[in-house]
């Protein structure tokens, strides 16, 4: 295997070790070792009033990218409200209201191909040192839904803490489908809340009845979707992924459908900056074969550890730093 020539033991890695189940953004200028998005508030009264403080910087920011950058159009809800955020809390974070990280959000929504790679670039954590978390669906269809999405955490200044909030980035005919589609949603979570609460009860006819319409209407949401996205000329977002290594150096190289103009790149771990970067030197490797096959899995045991060697390092300089103490400035007679 790729891993025994570096020796890598992945589960081994101490309280930070390597769970390959989860999902691990890889993108250019994205940490090797992610950090869950966590505000700097515990409950819902405060970060209410966090957003409150912020609303006006936030939204200021936002139609300046909007108008100046991206000519999109804007979509606000405005701030979620406290019952909201504990609802979310409860349902989906455990109880914890410091994992909600969309008290503010905000929907870019475009009709066309290259607004969608304008706000993609825009909003890359290479270029952008406000996202500090992004779920890129253009790139990679949910494979729940078929769903086409940007969704990313944008750090915000508020009153001397971080407000983490919400980005969307939306094609119009997507955003359409999205809610086209709800119907059939809330109608198969319907079905699945009385499986679960009545399943026991139910006649067995009942029961395969409720689970094939569950499936025709997830279908039909997926479809739905998926059609939106044709229509668009989404597909020509979705990227190729190949991963592998030159020598020791693990790899990805990222392509596009032919004929999209849309350059093939490489991404590969920096240990200088615990993220990935481009590497143009390993594009002739890579185009000659010249390299070892490989999978994710392995690409990630590899790099894990690389970035988890940049943090202990970025501790350790950071604990030195603050020791230092600098000496009194001796009067000059």
């Amino acid at each position: 295997m790729i891993t025994d020539i570096f020796n890598i033991d992945a589960i081994g890695l101490g309280k930070r070790s390597l769970d390959l189940s989860k999902v691990f953004l890889i993108a250019d200028g994205a940490k090797i070792v992610p950090h869950q998005a966590v505000q700097e508030v515990t409950t819902s009264a405060e970060l209410v009033e966090l957003s409150r403080e912020g609303e006006k910087a936030f939204l200021e920011e936002m139609y300046e990218y909007a108008s100046s950058k991206l000519r999109m159009e804007v979509q606000y809800p405005g701030i979620k409200s406290k019952a909201r955020i504990e609802e979310k809390a409860r349902e989906e974070k455990n109880g914890l209201v410091e994992l909600v990280n969309d008290p503010l959000r905000i929907a870019f929504i475009g009709n066309n191909v290259s607004k969608i790679r304008k706000a993609h670039e825009t909003f890359s954590m290479r270029n952008n040192s406000r996202v500090i978390d992004l779920v890129n669906n253009f790139s990679h269809p949910d494979p729940e839904n078929g769903m086409r999405r940007l969704r990313l955490t944008y750090a915000l200044p508020v009153a001397g803490k971080t407000l983490n909030t919400e980005i969307q980035v939306w094609d119009k005919r997507m955003l359409s489908s999205f809610k086209k589609s709800h119907a059939p949603y809330e109608r198969e979570r319907q079905l699945k809340a009385a499986l679960m609460t009545s399943a026991s009860s139910l006649p067995h006819t009942c029961i395969s009845r409720y689970n094939k319409e569950i499936a025709a209407l997830h279908k039909q949401r997926i479809d739905i979707h998926n059609d939106a996205a044709q229509k668009a000329g989404l597909n020509k977002l979705v990227e190729q992924r190949t991963f592998g290594f030159v020598d020791s150096t693990p790899f990805v190289a990222i392509k596009y459908p032919e004929g999209e103009g849309h350059d093939m790149f490489i991404l590969r771990p920096d240990a200088a900056t615990g993220t990935y970067v481009r590497d143009d030197s390993l594009i002739p490797a890579f185009n000659s074969s010249t390299y070892i096959a490989s999978t994710r899995d392995d690409f990630l045991k590899a790099c894990y550890p690389i970035g988890l060697n940049f943090e202990r390092n970025e501790t350790q300089r950071k604990k030195h730093t603050a020791q230092v103490i600098p000496l009194p400035q001796r009067a000059v007679a």
